[in-house]
């Protein structure tokens, strides 16, 4: 019996590839651009893009104060509970540590777990008081601000000038704090990184005039987060598009062999019943003729006998 040669795929089923492979490549080619545009948007500290803030200061006046040595003391809950005050004595005391603190100390006792999870859990916030954590996100806002006060003299820090700024995160959270180092350099807008320790829920009056409670954080300084290479990402997504195109023609080529594979057995399985019926006729076949032929023998025979 002969055979005919047949392709591992269909006229019908090379079109469906050819297809998926475009929309491989346009899929790829819609992410590397989307990609490519987050790159453009972040620039360096020299970019015009981004809005100065007001931040003059006296930097020689600032050279001249002297703050008394930091002393470690407890304070008890009351002083730093969520509230609508934000510099109170427990504001004075950890600004004053934060002056005695290094960035490499902060790095070292920031918790990598630490996040909005955690500050939303009111029975556990009163334990993340005092404790560092690391905040990404958009710099929305920054401004001066002048320590002053019973509190401050009382530290020899009054006069001293510290900043109180907003991050926007990408998952759409606001938080809010002061960082004692000047900002050289950072603009509105920009993306930035704070290693600061939580200090309070702070409830305000927003400009609308209702409420909200957003955390509070006291740092060192934010710094720019540095700007991936553009040659070395255009690399990583030239990459990943490859990767995802030869994994989709992939998987068609894997349908379309899994395809020929079952109808091979499905053909397989035809030619094999066909064979056996088949053979089953043949046997009736036989055994019809093999009957017939000894009717025909017995009648012979018969008539055999009537002659003689």
């Amino acid at each position: 019996m002969s055979q005919n040669k047949t392709s591992i795929a269909s006229r019908k089923e090379w079109v469906s590839l050819g297809i998926l492979f475009f929309m491989a490549c346009a899929i790829g080619t819609y992410i590397v651009s989307n990609i490519e545009n987050d790159i453009k948007k972040i620039k360096d500290s020299s970019s015009n893009d981004y809005e100065d803030f007001e931040l003059e200061y006296d930097k020689e006046k600032q050279q001249q104060i002297k703050p008394t040595k930091f002393v470690e003391k407890k304070f008890t809950e009351e002083n730093i509970l969520d509230s609508k005050y934000i510099t109170t004595e427990a504001y004075y005391y950890f600004v004053h540590k934060l002056l005695f603190t290094t960035n490499k100390q902060i790095e070292e006792q920031t918790d990598p777990n630490l996040g909005w999870r955690n500050l939303i859990k009111i029975k556990e916030r009163d334990q993340l008081r005092g404790k560092f954590m690391r905040i990404k996100g958009e710099l929305v806002k920054l401004d001066k601000e002048v320590l002053k006060g019973k509190y401050a003299d009382k530290r020899n820090i009054k006069g001293l000038v510290v900043w109180r700024g907003v991050i926007f995160s990408s998952d759409g959270r606001l938080y809010l704090f002061t960082i004692t180092d000047p900002p050289e350099g950072i603009k509105k807008g920009q993306a930035v990184e704070l290693y600061a320790m939580f200090f309070k829920i702070w409830i305000y009056e927003t400009t609308s005039g209702g409420e909200a409670k957003n955390p509070y954080f006291l740092g060192k300084n934010v710094k720019l987060i540095p700007q991936v290479q553009t040659h070395q990402q255009k690399k990583i997504t030239v990459v990943f598009l490859l990767i995802f195109a030869i994994t989709c023609i992939l998987l068609g080529y894997g349908i379309v062999v899994e395809r020929q594979q079952a109808k091979k057995f499905s053909n397989a399985y035809a030619e094999r019943k066909l064979k056996r019926l088949k053979e089953k006729r043949e046997k009736r076949e036989k055994k019809v003729g093999e009957k017939d032929e000894n009717e025909k023998d017995e009648n012979e025979k018969d008539e055999d006998k009537d002659i003689s």
